[in-house]
């Protein structure tokens, strides 16, 4: 919370929401299911990394090319990020034991 702005959590905004009129959005690509997205989103190296229901994703940001299976998950990934070359997610299994994976990517 700031002074200024009791109840805010000082969230910066960007150049883009500083504009007017904001650009219009575009489709990346599309997928049957994108699960966990509110948690499974990341950028790195001009890509960014989703989950869909059977396995982690990656997609260009330039929005050229289809979505690419990164690595198929055996059990429902709930979370991801990116560092240092090597995507990191969290499986959530009912059948298989819970577990935190890794994969070098770049």
């Amino acid at each position: 919370m700031t002074a200024s702005h009791p109840g805010s959590i000082g969230i910066r905004r960007g150049k883009q929401l500083d504009k007017k009129t904001l650009a219009p959005t575009r489709e990346l690509t599309r997928t049957s299911s994108i699960v966990g997205a509110y948690t499974a989103l990341a950028y790195a190296d001009n890509y960014v990394y989703f989950v869909a229901d059977d396995g982690v994703y990656r997609v260009s940001t330039t929005g050229s090319g289809q979505a690419a299976l990164v690595v198929k998950t055996t059990a429902l990934a709930l979370a991801m990020t990116v560092y240092g070359g090597t995507v990191y997610w969290a499986e959530n299994g009912s059948s298989t034991p819970s577990a935190l994976k890794k994969l070098a990517v770049f």
